[in-house]
């Protein structure tokens, strides 16, 4: 089953084309990494997905659910997001992990037992069980970061987006964040799609690659086919060198 499908999808700003018919199908259970120059409209596909912003396409749909007819409410059960901005907020963990629960609800917001179980089983799954009762704005950006997670991991989407996710984190946060978000898509089948700016976590923590250049894809495939050194340099204008190690394929 296909966790997203997007037909001719294109974006425009101020009278310039941000995404140019963009065509791609993303399987369930696939971890997809979406790579690209600055500016080459990776946050803003992300964005039209989640229908922040207008777009043209034939089709749009996640889980075979025409994403154009769907609600707001219907959308964030099936898509959850993580944007580049982190919140800095004097929210406590357990209740920012709350609000992860407020597409699943009527009128009036009350977490049941089962919910509350849900909340505390995620913030273990994301070793944030020791913070519960930390407010947002006293912790490290990867714990922060983690506690964005596991909102999301709340909101039980089968699908989602997260935009630059080890932004600003050093090298440990970022292999902790990744591995994490790896083993939590294998174990609870759930499909990720990621904005990242680092090729070497393409190789080592996704399954799939979609790469964007001045809004059109440049390359789009599994791993294993497409991450290689001839099609970053063409991606990216730069010579790169390619080389084996222990942790497998490596590019500087």
């Amino acid at each position: 089953m296909l966790a997203l499908s997007v037909d001719q999808l294109s974006v425009r700003s101020h009278q310039t084309l941000r995404l140019d018919h963009l065509s791609f199908k993303v399987p369930q259970g696939s971890r997809l990494a979406i790579i690209g120059p600055n500016g080459a409209g990776k946050s803003t596909l992300l964005q039209a997905i989640l229908k922040l912003i207008p777009s043209t396409h034939q089709s749009l749909t996640c889980f075979g659910q025409n994403i154009d007819q769907l609600s707001r409410k219907a959308l964030a059960q099936l898509i959850s997001y993580v944007p580049q901005m982190q919140p800095d907020l004097a929210v406590t963990v357990f209740d920012w992990c709350s609000y992860g629960r407020m597409p699943h609800q009527s009128l009036g917001f009350s977490l049941t037992d089962q919910e509350q179980s849900l909340i505390h089983t995620m913030l273990e799954r994301t070793n944030l069980t020791h913070f519960a009762n930390t407010p947002l704005n006293r912790l490290s950006g990867g714990e922060r970061q983690r506690a964005m997670i596991a909102a999301s991991l709340c909101q039980e989407t089968p699908l989602i987006l997260l935009d630059e996710p080890t932004n600003f984190l050093d090298p440990k946060q970022a292999h902790e964040l990744l591995s994490l978000m790896r083993d939590i898509a294998t174990s609870l089948n759930k499909t990720i799609l990621a904005v990242t700016h680092d090729v070497n976590e393409v190789t080592h923590y996704f399954t799939h690659c979609l790469a964007i250049k001045a809004g059109k894809i440049c390359f789009m495939g599994e791993v294993q086919d497409v991450v290689h050194q001839q099609n970053l340099e063409r991606l990216y204008d730069r010579p790169f060198i390619q080389a084996v190690s222990e942790q497998g394929v490596i590019f500087w």
